[in-house]
């Protein structure tokens, strides 16, 4: 009955119960109604509530509208009873495993699989109004099973049965992907889906472990048949090479007798050495002994030039390989392999030099024209340390100073010197070397005779109709690079002088020569092939020109940090890693923004001859204004906001270019492999990246890089050549196949043969199954017909048990034996002769034609390589500036102002490693002017009173460790960084060239080296001193401190004099010393010689927290008098000296003549007596006033000492250790005095 009912009913009841009653009862009827009204409220109230418990959802379906589209949360909410009923979901996340019976991939494979699917769902609760419209409150049941059962069914059809075992996460992932939408198509949500069985047909799984079995047989059957045939092979080629070698020694006798005269020597030694060694004595002439020792040999000049002309004569044979499973186009290690070594060969005599050398990495020779060398060779010592060299060549008859710089240098950089026999170094036989390479003596091909770039040939059949295979291939590409040899010759001479002169240059021939010859043999070790010079790529000759680069030798480099090799952490390995160094390999986050370098800081390239680019820049940084200028203005667009992301998506795509010159010489030489085709057709997907990425560029238009490499890049072309490399290698095939394979539908007749070869399954079958017919039963129990390449069609059976025996095969009439294993035995028939005949072996006349397709498609793009090496190389220069744009960005470098006059002018300069490993790094200010060492350089505008004077020489001081030496290396090095494009770690920079570095820094001691570490410093000076320029940069630091102080001290002044005194020709001349004599005996007087006096500064702070003047310290080293004149204890005068001692690193005019080292000293634990001791008796040093410390008198315990001490040191002179008997630590604790001590012992 409905609640509102009822409680009428009760109230008419009431009502009609109280009209019947007493009047005196009527108070108690109304309290008892109240009471029931009460009651009934309650009733209705709880009736329009209801709860959603957590985990739950709740609609309302109301008797006007239906089902309301408001979801109800969790808690209690209202509800009009009768009118509105509440319907609450379960939306909390239920398991389900649903299984299906689907079928596999494949229409001859078909398999049945049973898979259980475990779904976790929930409804969408946004849509719960419409999944109870729709589907009701078991939308689950409706739901699931059927989509489930659609997408596996649909996913599973997509693979076969092995794919399922071997790819079960894509298909995980798949099913996944495709039930989620589904099921979101129904507002339902999944969590997880998942595989939880799969379970194929029990005949499947035989099949399976049937299959591996049979895989494993037929594994072994192939190795032993392998075995077979190379055993076969061996023999064969035996028995040819031993009948090659007596027809060659018959043509050798027929031709010329030496070699009967050498095997009657060698019979001749023989007999003398048995007689010699008989006791029986025989008589025997000359002649009968075949000792031959009245013969003479004689060859005519006639026999050894017709031998020279069969040498000659002999034709050149040339290998074509397209083959290998090695994809790997360059080394990722950045340690050189054997064929990267840099070799130079290097020729001195006479006082003159001559030079050559090969760059692996860019396929380029460098030469040294013929130069006169000075008496100390610094030219052969600049050649070595901007070369690098790996090997050294030299030869014999050079001049044994010059072997010996040259052998200490390579020593010192862990690389190879050789002396080579002085018949290497000709001139002549040099330039025959020289005209002998492909690149003088073969004419480029005219691009007019060429096809067009986007007309590129097809070779999907023979024009001319005839059979090609792989000797005619052979036989044309011989006649095809054939010739007039006199008109090679005659074209190799005039393009010679295209390339360098050295035809007047017989040093630089001989070591060209020398050189060749070394890279044919290094050729041919590694190669295993002696093609001679004709085999070697060098894509360019260049003449080296050291008056265009900065000279900066091994020491300045290694002061500066610019190389810095660290040695492997195993004791077990010799390789090397770059540390913290300019040159350093940094890591940067992978974000457009660059905000973290560390390890390094210029070296973020992504090619391999990018990086060989900027070591180059850093051993030769330019002296061309216009070079530097233009590498600048590159940075500066690179750097720009605006082009933040091209110049990121820039450095991407150049790490997908490879080293292209090394890749095309491998593919002209006939070695490459399926990883240089995919190197080549992935350069050509990146150029054109790379285009449109520079197009993007904002304000490049007169940046010179950008202009170069847009000309650079045709890249209709090159796409034009990737699209034809992928129109004709097949990728697949040629991975799985280990060589380079054809894609279908190129040739027609590879298809028809790859037809027949894919076929020939099927052909076997059927034809085994004739064969069997002509087999007695009881022959063999089963019989197979198989294929061998070379070897062709033969018949398989079983070996039986008795043709082990003695009796042996049992071989059937028509049937031929040809070799067994110790399961198989195989034959030929008549019918796997015909079927050789017939088919022929295809898998050689496969591979054959494959090799003559690959090559047309190489003649093809051959025209193209020079373009594609000229890209490589300008990309490289790209991806050096891109590096230092990023640096730049990072460290907030800013863009030097290069100008032709003579200074150095730089403002808030850093050291660009030092700041790295330093939480704040102090900034300073520089100022040089070259060639004003007696005079001053006027700077500035005249015609201003801010006009300032700088000087040639600045001299630094300051205490230990105060950042003199940073400071000396930071100017150098911004005006380093400045030279090879960089921008520079300073606030600004006005910076002229400078021609070289000099430093004496730091001291690289070896036991290599016979030199004391002072005699190393001084050959660092004194190359300083012959070599500097106006526009040279020296770096002194401390020099003098490794000998007696005051010669060091002659020294440093004498060297600072001497610059000084050249006036006009002084160069800039950075110094830091501890000498401070030579300022207090007006050596350097700061007022008459022409030099800017620094000093770094310092802050000391006294125990009480109060900062001191540095002055103050001064009296901490002069003699303090008592009231009665005389000097007080030199011990107890410090009392008063600073807590602490801060270093400010800041540079300041002046001079320091404290270096606090007792202070330092006393940081650093030394006891404090010490220390004052010290500081007094240098104080007396430097006063000249020594002898005082004789004058000295000792306290009385001090004399008491004295006394004790002298007479210990009596009675054991007067011991007499041999004619005294007795305990002898008995006796020495008397003289010592120590007899109470010995007796509390016993």
């Amino acid at each position: 009955m409905d609640p509102q009912e009822s409680f009428r009913k009760m109230a008419t009841q009431l009502r009609n119960a109280g009209r019947g009653a007493p009047g005196p009862s009527k108070g108690f009827f109304t309290g008892a109604g109240a009471l029931v009204a009460l009651v009934a409220g309650g009733v209705a109230l709880n009736a329009s509530l209801f709860n959603v418990d957590g985990g739950h959802r709740a609609i309302k379906y109301t008797r006007l509208h239906g089902i309301k589209d408001t979801v109800y949360n969790e808690g209690t909410h209202i509800n009009i009873p009768w009118f509105e009923t509440p319907i609450i979901f379960d939306i909390r996340a239920k398991p389900r495993q649903i299984p299906s019976l689907t079928g596999t991939k494949g229409l001859y494979h078909l398999q049945m699989v049973n898979i259980t699917c475990r779904v976790l769902s929930r409804p969408s609760v946004e849509s719960l109004p419409r999944i109870y419209r729709e589907l009701g409150m078991d939308f689950d049941e409706r739901v699931l099973p059927s989509i489930v059962n659609e997408v596996l069914k649909s996913v599973v059809a997509q693979f076969n049965a092995s794919q399922l075992i071997t790819q079960r996460e894509m298909v995980s992932r798949l099913v996944r992907e495709h039930l989620t939408l589904r099921a979101l198509r129904f507002n339902m949500i999944l969590d997880d889906v998942s595989i939880t069985h799969v379970a194929f047909s029990p005949e499947f799984t035989h099949a399976v472990e049937a299959k591996q079995v049979a895989q494993q047989t037929a594994l072994r059957a192939a190795f032993l048949v392998d075995q077979a045939v190379q055993e076969k092979l061996s023999i064969i080629v035996r028995a040819q090479g031993e009948a090659q070698s007596a027809e060659l020694i018959g043509d050798a006798m027929r031709k010329n007798k030496g070699f009967l005269e050498l095997r009657r020597l060698e019979a001749a030694r023989e007999i003398a050495t048995l007689l010699s060694t008989s006791g029986n004595k025989v008589m025997l002439d000359a002649a009968s002994l075949l000792l031959n020792a009245t013969r003479k040999r004689q060859r005519s000049p006639s026999q050894e030039s017709g031998a020279a002309s069969d040498a000659e004569s002999s034709p050149e044979k040339k290998k074509v390989r397209w083959e290998g499973k090695d994809d790997s186009t360059e080394s990722d290690s950045d340690e050189p392999s054997v064929e990267d070594k840099i070799c130079l060969a290097v020729y001195c005599q006479h006082g003159r030099i001559g030079a050559a050398y090969f760059d692996t990495v860019k396929s380029m020779a460098f030469v040294l024209e013929d130069t006169q060398e000075t008496a100390h060779y610094e030219l052969t010592t600049t050649l070595l340390e901007q070369a690098s060299p790996d090997v050294l060549l030299t030869s014999s008859r050079s001049e044994d100073e010059f072997m010996d710089v040259a052998r200490t240098h390579m020593d010192a950089s862990g690389g190879v010197f050789q002396i080579r026999p002085h018949k290497e170094f000709v001139p002549s036989k040099g330039r025959e070397r020289l005209l002998s390479l492909r690149l003088l003596s073969e004419l480029p091909q005219d691009d007019g005779n060429l096809p067009a770039s986007s007309e590129i040939a097809s070779t999907s059949s023979n024009s001319d109709g005839a059979t090609r295979n792989a000797y005619d291939f052979m036989r044309r590409r011989h006649e095809e690079t054939g010739g007039n040899p006199t008109m090679k010759r005659w074209n190799a001479s005039i393009r010679l002088s295209n390339f360098a002169s050295v035809e007047s240059s017989p040093l630089c021939l001989a070591s060209i020569g020398a050189l060749l010859d070394h890279l044919v043999r290094e050729q041919a070790v590694n190669n295993l092939e002696d093609e001679g010079i004709a085999g070697l790529e060098v894509r360019g000759i260049e003449t080296l020109a050291l008056d265009q680069f900065m000279q900066i030798n091994a020491d300045a480099l290694f002061s500066l940090q610019v190389f810095e090799n660290e040695s492997h952490a195993s004791v077990h390995s010799e390789k090397t890693k770059e540390g913290l160094s300019l040159f350093g390999k940094a890591s940067v986050c992978d974000s457009l923004f660059l905000t973290h370098i560390h390890l390094g800081t210029l070296n973020t390239t992504k090619t391999t001859l990018g990086r060989a680019l900027l070591r180059t820049w850093l051993l030769r940084p330019s002296l061309s204004l216009a070079v530097i200028k233009a590498r600048h203005d590159a940075v500066a667009c690179f750097i720009a906001s605006e082009n933040l992301v091209p110049a990121y998506a820039m450095q991407g795509h150049l790490k997908g270019i490879k080293n292209i010159p090394r890749i095309l010489g491998m593919m002209r030489s006939g070695k490459a492999k399926m990883g240089e085709w995919q190197g080549l057709v992935k350069f050509t997907f990146h150029s054109a990246m790379l285009r449109d990425n520079l197009s993007e560029l904002h304000q490049a238009g007169d940046v010179d890089i950008v202009r170069k490499l847009v000309e650079a890049l045709d890249i209709a072309t090159f796409r034009d050549v990737g699209n034809r490399i992928n129109e004709i290698i097949d990728w697949e095939e040629s991975a799985s196949a280990g060589r380079i394979c054809v894609r279908p539908g190129i040739d027609e007749e590879l298809d028809n043969r790859k037809h027949v070869y894919h076929g020939i399954d099927a052909v076997l079958s059927k034809v085994a199954e004739q064969v069997c017919q002509t087999v007695p039963p009881d022959y063999a129990s089963s019989l197979n017909i198989v294929y061998f390449p070379q070897l062709g069609f033969l018949i398989c059976v079983p070996m039986l048990e008795e043709w082990q025996g003695p009796d042996g095969i049992q071989v059937i009439d028509g049937w031929s034996f040809q070799f067994s294993s110790e399961s198989h035995v195989y034959f030929k028939s008549q019918e796997m002769t015909d079927m050789d005949t017939h088919i022929g072996d295809l898998h050689p006349s496969i591979v054959d034609r494959e090799i003559e397709i690959v090559q047309e498609l190489l003649e093809e793009i051959v025209v193209q390589f020079e373009p594609m090496a000229t890209a490589c190389d300008i990309a490289a220069e790209l991806d050096v500036l891109l590096s230092f744009a990023d640096a730049s960005r990072a460290f907030e470098y800013q863009r030097p102002e290069m100008v032709e006059d003579n200074i150095i002018d730089i403002t808030q300069g850093r050291h660009p490693l030092q700041e790295q490993v330093v939480d704040t790094f102090v900034p300073n200010d520089a100022h040089l002017a070259g060639g004003s060492g007696d005079r001053s350089v006027l700077v500035g505008d005249e015609a201003t009173n801010e006009a300032e004077e700088w000087n040639s020489v600045v001299l630094c001081t300051g205490a230990n460790a105060c950042g003199k030496s940073v400071y000396l290396k930071q100017v150098a090095l911004i005006q380093y960084m400045a030279q090879i494009g960089c921008f520079v770690p300073a606030q600004a920079a006005t910076l002229g060239i400078v021609d070289k570095i000099f430093t004496r820094i730091s001291t690289r001691e070896s036991v290599s080296k016979v030199q004391s570490a002072f005699m190393i410093d001084l050959n660092q000076v004194s190359l300083a001193l012959r070599n500097s320029t106006a526009r040279s940069l020296v770096l002194l630091d401390e020099f003098g401190k490794g000998t007696l102080a005051t010669d060091g001290a002659g020294l440093f002044c004498g060297v600072l004099k001497h610059f000084l005194n050249r006036g006009p020709d002084c160069p800039k001349v950075l110094a830091a010393t501890h000498f401070h004599d030579v300022f207090r005996e007006d050596l350097l007087d700061p007022d008459a010689v022409p030099i800017t006096f620094l000093h770094m500064q310092v802050m000391f702070t006294s125990s009480d927290g109060h900062v001191l003047d540095p002055a103050w310290t001064q009296h901490l080293v002069k003699p303090v008098l008592d009231p009665a004149g005389q000097d007080q204890d030199p011990y107890t005068r410090a009392s008063n000296k600073p807590e602490k001692i801060t270093y400010l690193y800041r540079v300041a005019e002046g001079l320091s003549l404290e270096s606090h080292a007792a202070k330092c000293a006393e940081i650093f634990g030394i006891p404090s007596r010490i220390v004052q001791r010290a500081q007094h008796v240098s104080h007396l040093i430097s006063a000249h006033e020594l002898g005082k410390l004789l004058d000295e008198e000792m306290t009385d315990q001090e004399r008491e000492d004295l006394a004790d001490a002298e007479a210990v040191c009596r009675r054991f002179l007067h011991w007499n250790l041999q004619e005294e008997e007795g305990s002898v630590k008995a006796r020495l604790a008397e003289i010592l005095g120590r007899n109470d001590e010995v007796e509390n012992e016993e």
